[in-house]
């Protein structure tokens, strides 16, 4: 068992029977749902600030309607197609390319095709849909889309056209909106990435009414965490597990009162349980101190301890930790408060 422990990390969770939220990501905290100073309060669908307020672009590209005829560089194909369009928006210098469309602010998709006309057979055609990113599907409504561009004998390829089209449309986008307002626009989304980016490093903290009986005693609970992002949460844990996680939990306080309540009082310190639920129930477990405690007062905890029913983890082994305050708790935590 080990004496001390260092400062530890509040985290969050969404469950219905948690009373409070509150997270942070490493050191860092969250703040899921603040609005920020100058901030919109709704982010604005209008096309033209979607447009103008992009900054990453997921890259993609499908084939479109083929006439007969046509081969080598008139037989269209959508690895060439994409090959263009990524250099043509590299070359552009205005987005940065993303590898998922849910990280994306717009998705580009290049549709190439090929018609016939005339004595030329197998004329490229290419069209540019742009769609609002953060999907998984790139077939949602287009925000905006290019004419059909044909292929030239010199400019065979007209994906660099379509690419200037779309330019066009986000310049004049840019042009003619407050500035303030479209980077308020980015302000906001960036926030919200942020915020799902804290909660994705952050783990689930239960959190339990302050009148409980439990706490009438000489031991308060300070925290209870299981190391699960709250985005994962609802399918590492079901709510029948935290139930009794929280009833795990409440029990710990029922002992550490039975054995130090009627004690006399002494100098406050910390308790914390560290330990693993598994998916068979019986918990592995582990006791710190902080400061120094009398190794035969937790080795009487421990033992009592381990004669608690756990509960199962729902899928995989479960890492958790409860920290309590006995007699007020330590010099050390009453800075951290």
């Amino acid at each position: 068992m080990n004496r001390r422990f260092s400062k530890y990390v509040l985290l969050s969770s969404t469950l219905g029977l948690i009373a409070t939220i509150s997270s942070l990501a490493q050191d860092a905290p969250c703040h899921t749902g603040a609005k920020r100073a100058g901030q919109p309060a709704t982010l604005n669908p209008e096309p033209a600030l979607t447009l103008a307020s992009a900054e990453r672009v997921y890259l993609s590209a499908r084939l479109g309607a083929t006439a007969s005829g046509g081969s080598g560089r008139g037989f269209p194909s959508s690895d060439r197609a994409l090959a263009d369009l990524k250099k043509a928006i590299m070359d552009w210098r205005r987005f940065t390319i993303v590898n998922a469309p849910e990280q994306a602010d717009l998705i580009l998709t290049i549709v190439e095709g090929s018609r016939n006309s005339g004595i030329r057979v197998g004329i490229l055609t290419e069209r540019l849909l742009v769609t609002r990113g953060g999907s998984q599907s790139v077939e949602s409504p287009s925000l905006w889309e290019s004419i059909s561009q044909d292929g030239g004998i010199r400019n065979y390829r007209p994906v660099a056209n379509t690419v200037n089209e779309f330019r066009a449309a986000v310049e004049e986008s840019e042009n003619k909106l407050p500035k303030e307002l479209i980077v308020n626009r980015r302000a906001a989304r960036n926030f919200v990435q942020d915020e799902l980016d804290c909660l994705a490093h952050s783990s689930a903290r239960l959190f339990l009414p302050d009148d409980r009986e439990e706490n009438s005693g000489a031991v308060k609970l300070s925290e209870a965490v299981l190391n699960v992002s709250p985005l994962d949460i609802g399918t590492r844990v079901s709510i029948d597990d935290f139930s009794n996680f929280s009833n795990y939990v409440m029990a710990m306080q029922k002992l550490l009162n039975r054995q130090f309540t009627p004690a006399e009082r002494q100098a406050g310190w910390d308790l914390a349980v560290v330990g693993t639920l598994q998916p068979e129930g019986k918990a592995k477990i582990d006791l710190e101190s902080r400061p120094f405690v009398d190794q035969k007062e937790l080795q009487i905890f421990y033992d009592n301890l381990l004669n608690l029913p756990s509960p199962a983890a729902n899928a995989g082994p479960l890492e958790f930790r409860v920290v309590f305050s006995v007699w007020g708790g330590s010099e050390e935590s009453k800075t951290e408060r």
